[in-house]
């Protein structure tokens, strides 16, 4: 799920802080040029203040040359921000993602990256009421970037599962659909398939739909064949789980039949034929 970052913006007005080291030797040089210009005869005042004039106007010289290089070379903030807590969560330490994105995502709500990585992040830290938060931050940023395929199936897997955990049917419903919209968008899209898969193959009736989901594992397997050795593994063990033996032993069947040396399809059938 590689994406383009979007990266915050910052004014360019931001004020840039010299460095010490710079300011004492301009403030030096100018504060030894009026001591001179005190000191100085009326014969040598003129000179005097020449020397001074031209020592302030270095000096003024100096600090907007620093500030104009610093200015150039600072990265914006915001971008640091994103940049870190996305390497964060890719670290897996979502916690700290949570918090960088937690507080970015005030400044920048309609950063649909932003609410994506969010939502993942509260997803993978669990905790109090997790899916629904994770659920509700994915959603927007669904709502915020709509043509944004991986964000959907996202979104629509977390939906699923609220759904099971909660025992909604409307949940249930409302995350079919919207993974049926994803595997639309992309009718190649792997991810999307195999969640409709779980979804039929484990959804009680009127919901589930066992031609359904052996459809999507048959897809799957047309378009990658070790993909669809590990959907029906996945669909076999939910239908065992189940109770439906003859559907479990179909789908482990179907596992061999693409990869003979499976050893979980292999161990699971034999598992079923003893029992």
């Amino acid at each position: 799920m590689t994406k383009m970052l979007k990266s915050a913006s910052q004014d360019a007005s931001d004020q840039v802080t010299a460095p010490t080291g710079i300011l004492s030797v301009t403030q030096s040089s100018a504060g030894s040029s009026l001591q001179a210009f005190a000191r100085a005869k009326p014969r040598h005042a003129h000179q005097s203040l020449q020397r001074l004039w031209q020592t302030g106007r270095f000096a003024c010289m100096a600090l907007l040359m620093i500030t104009a290089s610093e200015a150039q070379k600072a990265p914006a903030s915001g971008e640091m921000t994103l940049e870190k807590a996305i390497a964060f969560y890719r670290a897996d330490d979502y916690n700290q993602a949570r918090t960088q994105l937690e507080t970015l995502v005030k400044t920048e709500p309609t950063n649909a990256t932003v609410c994506y990585y969010l939502g993942l992040s509260i997803h993978r830290a669990g905790g109090k009421d997790y899916l629904v938060q994770a659920s509700a931050w994915l959603d927007k940023a669904v709502a915020l970037d709509p043509k944004n395929q991986p964000y959907l199936v996202d979104a629509a897997g977390i939906t699923l599962e609220r759904a099971e955990v909660q025992k909604s049917i409307s949940v249930a419903k409302q995350g079919r659909d919207m993974m049926i919209q994803a595997m639309k968008m992309d009718p190649n899209d792997i991810n999307a398939r195999e969640g409709l898969m779980k979804f039929y193959a484990q959804a009680p009736w009127p919901l589930g739909d066992t031609e359904n989901a052996e459809s999507m594992a048959k897809a799957i397997a047309t378009m990658n064949p070790q993909k669809g050795v590990q959907a029906y593994v996945i669909m076999g063990d939910i239908f065992e789980k189940k109770g439906s033996k003859s559907n479990a032993k179909s789908a482990y069947s179907a596992a061999l039949k693409l990869d003979p040396d499976s050893v979980s399809a292999a161990a699971a059938l034999k598992r079923l034929n003893k029992s």
